[in-house]
């Protein structure tokens, strides 16, 4: 199985708009996902990340809609 695929979340079955493995950084020992959703339902992508046995280390929100949020927002 793999992420692009999608799973099921509050029973519908959803599928990310993008998956994409970044690049590794030297400084950085844990591999990066940039994982697009459209909807962003709860959860939805620690329930995608965990559906294919990975765990999610952490998660950081770099857009809503059309909206880039400042690098700096908590």
């Amino acid at each position: 199985m793999a992420i692009s695929e999608g799973t099921m979340v509050e029973g519908i079955h959803c599928v990310p708009d993008l998956v994409e493995l970044m690049p590794k950084q030297h400084d950085i020992p844990r591999a990066w996902l940039r994982i697009v959703v459209h909807e962003g339902r709860n959860h939805e992508v620690r329930e995608l990340v965990k559906n294919v046995g990975l765990e999610v280390d952490s998660l950081k929100r770099v857009r809503i809609g059309g909206v880039r949020l400042p690098s700096d927002l908590g």
